[in-house]
């Protein structure tokens, strides 16, 4: 009946971080390198950032109040 008490389970996980390495910077496009076995899809390339500006404009309404 462990699986139910506190602290059971997988333990957390350790954060590797190494001194020097920026991860939130983008990569220019002079650094970014194919990923061997990745596929091209065809189409525009969607920006991730514009989805999530669309998606915080967007707001609940309940439905009495339509």
């Amino acid at each position: 009946m462990g699986a139910f008490r506190p602290g059971a389970g997988q333990p957390p996980r350790r954060k590797e971080s190494t001194p020097g390495t920026a991860e939130g910077a983008p990569a220019t496009p002079e650094e970014k390198k194919p990923v061997p076995g990745m596929k091209k899809f065809p189409g525009p390339v969607v920006n991730l950032s514009e989805i999530q500006n669309v998606k915080s404009e967007l707001k609940y309404v309940p439905k009495g109040e339509q």
